[in-house]
């Protein structure tokens, strides 16, 4: 029972650190939908609106499944600043939408590892609730980097 209830705050502790990233990279990706300019504006405010949108429903199914695992939730700003990795942009604007582009792009590469590296342990022990909700987190990932990825190649 004991090595269960350590697997389950690993498994916590895991979903607590991609929700942090996750949350910087939501911010983020709001950030530049306010804040892009240029020829390409609607298209790229209404990418980025799309993105952060779609940030935060997972977000909160994240949030929601840490609650259900018995755990309490903190995304405080200090906590965000303290514990994420991701690097906070320090662009100046104006900018080029494609240094924005980059800068999500990087996000998502990350998270994407994240999900993926939360899914086996779910595997192995049987939390086949946590497995699905970041397999389809990591689908999402890798959807985004291909779309940014295509948004930023040149013909």
């Amino acid at each position: 029972m004991r090595r269960v209830k350590l697997l389950q705050d690993d498994r916590i502790n895991c979903l607590e650190n991609y929700l942090t990233e996750l949350y910087v990279l939501f911010n983020q990706t709001q950030h530049y939908h306010w804040n892009v300019v240029g020829s390409s504006f609607k298209d790229m405010h209404e990418f980025f609106e799309q993105q952060y949108q779609q940030l935060y429903e997972m977000i909160d199914e994240i949030a929601e499944r840490i609650r259900a695992m018995g755990s309490f939730v903190d995304v405080s700003v200090l906590t965000l600043a303290k514990n994420s990795s991701l690097c906070q942009s320090k662009l100046t604007y104006p900018v080029d939408y494609t240094e924005m582009l980059k800068s999500i792009l990087l996000g998502h590469i990350e998270l994407s590892k994240l999900a993926k590296d939360i899914v086996q342990p779910c595997d192995a022990c049987g939390d086949y609730a946590t497995k699905h909700i970041m397999s389809e987190k990591t689908i999402f990932h890798e959807k985004s980097i291909w779309m940014i990825n295509s948004l930023l190649t040149k013909l």
